[in-house]
């Protein structure tokens, strides 16, 4: 996220919130048992990361150059960690209390399950019009030598 935030200050807040988060899931993980789930580091992460996903996109429409926001690899990536993060949020928050419930582990899997597919789906994506796209930036980059016959 830092690298496609353009703002100096967001970047600022960004850097802070994630050495905040790294304390504070440090902390909880010394202090925490290997058979417990914690999910307040986990809901923490999701709102940090959905936040600047959605401030990614606020800078994006406010630039007036980028038309074809869909055609870049970095809209796919922050789409699909909204969707992951989005769609687990509910689930990470419920799953320190719920994890005792007999049909908890299926629903958890099913839900958690889907939301990786979605996002390594999106992923894949994003590495395709990369992958696109260096290959047209170094098929441009090559300069034709004049009097050679090719």
């Amino acid at each position: 996220m830092h690298s496609i935030i353009l703002n100096k200050l967001a970047k600022r807040i960004l850097k802070g919130l994630a050495a905040v988060f790294l304390v504070f899931a440090l902390f909880d993980l010394k202090n925490s048992n290997a058979d417990s789930f914690d999910s307040i580091p986990t809901v923490i992460e999701c709102l940090i990361l959905i936040s600047f996903s959605i401030y990614y996109f606020y800078e994006q429409l406010k630039d007036p150059n980028n038309l074809f926001l869909y055609n870049t690899a970095n809209f796919w990536i922050v789409v699909g960690i909204i969707l992951f993060f989005s769609g687990n949020f509910f689930l990470f928050i419920y799953s320190q209390s719920s994890s005792n419930l007999p049909n908890w582990r299926n629903t958890f899997t099913i839900i958690n399950g889907v939301c990786v597919l979605l996002e390594y789906i999106l992923f894949l994506v994003a590495f395709i019009i990369a992958k696109n796209a260096s290959k047209n930036l170094k098929s441009n980059l090559i300069v034709k030598k004049p009097g050679l016959q090719y």
